[in-house]
């Protein structure tokens, strides 16, 4: 009897830590990948903050930095720097920020690796990778 109240216990207390996310951990420096996204219609896009350059008929798509504190988010692309305000949603562990007049709210995922989040923004396709620096 003690070691099924021990076991209950022990699974309680696993299951708070897997809900346990929040604002300050995706704090940090990280440089993102961007990936690309198939469409309903078969097509295939980028979401529109990822640096892009049509070069000899090929898409090249750019890494760049994102450093995020409990202020601002600093965007970097092509070494420009940006710093934007941001809100965090931890209804749904989202983050909300403008930048180049337009509008994106990212929801966070997050697995067993702490260097590496994805965002998924519901406005635009594909999604972004980010690894810790």
């Amino acid at each position: 009897m003690k070691s099924i109240k021990t076991i209950i216990f022990l699974l309680v207390l696993s299951l708070g830590q897997l809900s346990a996310f929040g604002q300050a951990e995706i704090f940090g420096r990280y440089k993102v990948a961007c990936f690309l996204e198939r469409n309903q219609n078969g097509s295939l896009a980028i979401c529109s903050i990822c640096p892009t350059k049509l070069d000899n008929n090929q898409l090249k798509i750019s890494d760049f930095e994102l450093e995020i504190n409990n202020q601002f988010v600093k965007i970097t692309i092509d070494g420009k720097s940006t710093n934007v305000t941001y809100t965090w949603n931890s209804k749904i562990d989202a983050i909300t920020f403008e930048f180049e007049k337009s509008k994106y709210t990212f929801k966070v995922l997050k697995g067993s690796d702490s260097s590496q989040i994805m965002l998924k923004e519901s406005n635009c396709d594909g999604m972004l990778m980010l690894n810790k620096i």
